[in-house]
């Protein structure tokens, strides 16, 4: 899992964030949604911990007001794409912890799925999910300068590429060793489906925090129905139970862990 360098740098740049966050979600909902099927299943775990702190690190900085640098996400979009320097004057110290985090934990990130058996099949495809992630962490961005912004479309269609479901289900199938490009597209329909779920969950168990801290990405402040959201999910969960065209994983597992990665949501609520 992360190292106490890394947990310490945390602290640093995310204060307010608990290390239950990072030393318990994390670890467990993505041990609770790893396909059954993977290899060497601590090893991904433990990579997908990485991917979910990355995106807890950008997130911060693109919809809480207080922590809100559109400067900094300029930069750290670019890490894993092209090599970043910049002149150590133009950022403050916190901004350069930040800075020098985010490429360390991506550059462990990046060397570990390498040395998947799958990756080089499914490379090009990840950092597509990649961008699409950073697509949504503008898109919060966005929603945080301009307060007039938000709907319920495009909360809808962009901010469920924050929780990194797809992404984490892609780290899954490079180390999955029955994995076929057949399997593909159904799964990453299941994945789709898995996120949105994630997703509501995330929504329905962090609004009052969110609200505290004038956090407009939330969607029940554009859609003001958490009844509708919690049908949508039990409806999302019986998709994913009867996912079709799969052979390298049992979607009736993958439905069993999106449901118990919801009811970790509502044990640690208030600590996420």
């Amino acid at each position: 899992m992360l190292n106490a360098q890394e947990l310490d740098g945390l602290g640093l740049v995310a204060p307010f964030r608990s290390r239950r966050l990072f030393c318990e979600f994390l670890p467990v909902g993505y041990e609770l949604t790893t396909l059954d099927s993977v290899e060497d299943r601590r090893k991904v775990v433990e990579l997908k911990v990485l991917l979910g702190t990355l995106i807890t690190l950008y997130d911060d900085y693109a919809d809480r007001p207080d922590r809100f640098n559109p400067r900094l996400l300029k930069l750290l979009y670019r890490i894993p794409f092209e090599r970043v320097t910049v002149d150590p004057g133009t950022l403050d110290r916190e901004e350069l912890l930040a800075l020098d985090l985010a490429k360390s934990l991506f550059a462990k990130l990046l060397t570990g799925i390498e040395r998947l058996r799958n990756y080089y099949l499914l490379s090009d495809v990840f950092c597509f999910d990649l961008k699409q992630f950073f697509l949504a962490n503008h898109y919060s961005e966005l929603l945080t300068q301009h307060r007039f912004l938000g709907n319920e479309g495009e909360n809808r269609l962009y901010l469920h590429h924050n929780m990194g479901i797809v992404l984490a289900g892609m780290i899954d199938l490079m180390n999955v060793p029955r994995f076929t490009v057949a399997d593909l597209g159904p799964a990453r329909n299941l994945f789709l489906l898995g996120q949105r779920a994630g997703r509501i969950s995330n929504v329905l168990t962090t609004y009052d925090r969110e609200l505290e801290e004038d956090d407009r990405t939330n969607e029940l402040l554009v859609s003001g129905d958490p009844g509708e959201l919690e049908a949508e999910l039990a409806t999302l969960l019986q998709k994913i139970e009867t996912g079709k065209g799969i052979n390298c994983f049992s979607a009736r597992e993958y439905a069993r862990g999106i449901r118990a990665l919801h009811e970790l949501h509502l044990k640690l609520k208030g600590v996420i």
